[in-house]
């Protein structure tokens, strides 16, 4: 891929209810409207704004389901059988899904706008699939079928006590997804602690920061980190960047 020298891509993880969106969004503002650079900026998002993204909200959600279709007068069944019961779609349906709209969101809208000079600012990405799906399924399957996934110049880690970030989500959400119980969210967190430290090259370069603190801060936090990062290319010695989890730690 073909990019303008100095666009960047960069991707906010964290858990449900760190902050990846509030933040994303702060630091694509901040970027576009620093006098001294100027830096164009986008922000985008996964699951994206595309087709397959779009589906893939509706099964979160609970509103795009399968059927366990069941004959029952030795014929086929069909989907409108009186039988067919509604399911969710099961995990390993929901992790191609997420694989094919990645495949979609970096062909449709990261490439062709790094291509055009832009910084894109990215709501989740691999690391998400590799600690949400993670709960069902190999490690090594996942970054299989997403092996032309683009990797990130830089992902920001926002980590928070799952205690925390759920109290903030259920304050702003009507409804909730598949992978938002406490068990869940405790097990995603130490899988994106496992795969930080795991230093995989799909993934790119992870610094890890403290979002349990206020909006404000946090976003000054990431604006320092992404200032030196774009002007030195240096992550290692910035002073907001919090060590990579230690078991030892939890």
């Amino acid at each position: 891929m073909h990019r303008k020298r100095g666009a960047k891509f960069i991707v906010i993880e964290g858990i449900d209810g760190a902050g990846t969106t509030t933040q994303g969004q702060d630091l694509a503002e901040y970027l576009q409207g620093k006098r001294d650079r100027n830096i164009p900026t986008i922000f985008t998002k996964e699951p994206s704004r595309g087709p397959v993204g779009a589906i893939i909200q509706l099964a979160l959600s609970g509103r795009v389901t399968g059927h366990v279709l069941n004959g029952t007068d030795g014929n086929p069944p069909t989907s409108d059988d009186e039988h067919a019961q509604s399911t969710r779609l099961n995990s390993r349906t929901m992790a191609l899904l997420f694989a094919a709209d990645r495949i979609d969101h970096v062909r449709a809208e990261i490439e062709p706008n790094l291509a055009k000079g832009f910084t894109v600012i990215s709501d989740r990405y691999l690391l998400s699939t590799l600690a949400y799906q993670g709960l069902y399924h190999d490690r090594e399957w996942l970054l299989s079928i997403n092996r032309f996934a683009l990797t990130p110049d830089l992902t920001i880690f926002l980590d928070t006590d799952v205690t925390i970030a759920r109290t903030r989500f259920r304050s702003t959400r009507w409804s909730s997804d598949i992978y938002e119980g406490i068990a869940e969210q405790k097990q995603v967190r130490e899988n994106y602690h496992d795969l930080m430290n795991a230093q995989l090259d799909a993934i790119g370069p992870v610094v890890r920061i403290d979002s349990s603190v206020a909006r404000d801060q946090v976003r000054k936090m990431i604006c320092a980190i992404v200032d030196r990062f774009i002007e030195t290319g240096d992550l290692e010695q910035d002073e907001h960047v919090l060590p990579l989890f230690d078991p030892g730690d939890a």
